[in-house]
């Protein structure tokens, strides 16, 4: 079962008030390349205006992923250079 991310737009509210980015991650248990409501296992958002940067890399299969996926960090840019370094990393999914 893959590892499904989706990135759905945040609308401006209590969580993100200038809007920005949701991550959801899970599992695909049913294997339709799909991640359904019930599949969702974590939520984090990514706000604008907050100089907050999202990167995903391929994660190869291993002790993480045992089919492989994507990896998804997220962080403030702190140096204002507009790369996620590693020292700015705050999140992983």
């Amino acid at each position: 079962m893959p590892d499904i991310p989706q990135q759905p737009r945040q609308t401006a509210g209590s969580t993100c008030t200038a809007r920005g980015v949701r991550v959801q991650t899970g599992l695909d248990n049913d294997g339709n390349n799909v991640l359904d409501d019930s599949e969702i296992q974590r939520t984090s958002h990514t706000c604008n205006g907050t100089a907050d940067l999202i990167a995903s890399t391929p994660e190869p299969s291993g002790v993480n992923c045992p089919a492989g996926g994507v990896r998804i960090q997220s962080g403030k840019d702190s140096n204002s250079n507009g790369t996620l370094e590693e020292p700015e990393v705050s999140g992983t999914h």
